[in-house]
């Protein structure tokens, strides 16, 4: 659908495409700049920098070693 809809043109009438089972049609009125900002922008800023530290500990390697200490 993405490469479909990619290179229609306003006006264009794209389809049919099979979704889910189904013949879809759609029809290109507008295209609007998309604009990332307020809420939606601070929770995907979380969620990657979550998902990059997840992956930054998973690629550390941690070794433990036990010593005795003898006291006379």
């Amino acid at each position: 659908m993405q490469e479909a809809l990619a290179a229609a043109q306003v006006g264009d009438v794209v389809g049919p495409l099979a979704i889910e089972g189904r013949w879809c049609l759609f029809r290109l009125d507008k295209i609007l700049p998309a604009a990332l900002e307020g809420e939606v922008q601070t929770q995907l800023e979380s969620e990657l920098f979550q998902q990059w530290i997840d992956e930054q500990v998973s690629a550390m390697t941690v070794k433990m070693e036990v010593r005795q200490w003898l006291y006379l």
